[in-house]
């Protein structure tokens, strides 16, 4: 999909904390590698109704285009589903064109487009 993570790129203050039990982290191995991976959080919002976003989808280069990807998004929304929830959504970058096909061919909807700001502390 255009991003790789591989263990020694994962954010130092990430390490240890990221799977939880509102957060799994699902990796999907193929002949004794990592070939993929997925990383959901659990959220709600004052004003919605609970949901899952996908904050992370990898599949290894070599594995893209084999149904790898797709599994790890269905065990996302088996996760989701059994925990009540009413959708997922994640974020793509528009540029990303490879991974918007990737969101829309299983189902997706674009719901809006808008510009995201940090504050660096």
């Amino acid at each position: 999909m255009g991003i790789s993570c591989l263990p020694g790129e994962i954010a130092p203050g990430s390490q240890g904390n990221i799977a939880t039990p509102r957060s799994p982290v699902i990796l999907l191995e193929y002949e004794r590698e990592i070939a993929g991976w997925i990383h959901g959080i659990y959220s709600y919002r004052l004003a919605a109704d609970p949901f899952v976003e996908i904050v992370g989808l990898v599949v290894d280069a070599r594995y893209r285009r084999t149904g790898m990807g797709k599994f790890l998004v269905q065990e996302i929304m088996n996760w989701a589903n059994i925990r009540d929830c009413s959708f997922i959504r994640v974020k793509c970058h528009i540029v990303r064109k490879d991974a918007n096909k990737f969101y829309a061919s299983m189902g997706f909807q674009e719901i809006k487009q808008q510009k995201v700001y940090d504050l660096f502390l």
